[in-house]
C-alpha cells in the first residue's frame, strides 16, 4: 500500500472513529436517561425489545490535594485510610537527572513501549 493511501486511509479512519464515538455517547445517555430517569448510583436492568439492558450509573471521585493540605491533620484514622498516596514518577525532573545520578533510582523504574501518538494536518 502506497503510503499516500494510508495517510488518507487513516485520517479517513480517525474522522469515522470521533464521528461514532460521539453519536454513541449521545445515544448512550439518551437511551439510558428513557429507560431509568431516576436512576441514581448503581446498577439497574430492564427487559425491553427481547434485549436484556443494563446501566451502570457511578460517582467519579477526585481528592482536592489543596484541601486535602488544610484538612489532613485533623483526620481520624479511619479517615486518614482512604487516603492512599500512590509514587508517580515526575518524567521530567528524572530527565534531567544524568545516569549516574539516576542509578538506584532506575532500579526502582520499569519503562515499555507506549502507544505511539499520530497527528495529522493539512499543509498550510
Amino acid at each position: 500500500m502506497k503510503l499516500e493511501t494510508q495517510i488518507s486511509d487513516y485520517v479517513r479512519t480517525k474522522e469515522l472513529f470521533n464521528k461514532y464515538k460521539k453519536l454513541e455517547t449521545e445515544q448512550r445517555v439518551g437511551l439510558l436517561e428513557k429507560l431509568f430517569p431516576a436512576a441514581g448510583v448503581g446498577t439497574l436492568t430492564e427487559y425491553k425489545a427481547g434485549m436484556k439492558i443494563k446501566g451502570t450509573f457511578r460517582l467519579n471521585y477526585k481528592v482536592d490535594l489543596e484541601a486535602l493540605e488544610t484538612f489532613e491533620a485533623d483526620f481520624s484514622e479511619d479517615e486518614a485510610r482512604c487516603i492512599v498516596r500512590k509514587p508517580t514518577l515526575n518524567l521530567t525532573d528524572y530527565k534531567k537527572l544524568d545516569d549516574v545520578d539516576r542509578i538506584s533510582l532506575d532500579m526502582c523504574i520499569t519503562a515499555t513501549p507506549g502507544l505511539p501518538a499520530l497527528s495529522i494536518e493539512a499543509e498550510e
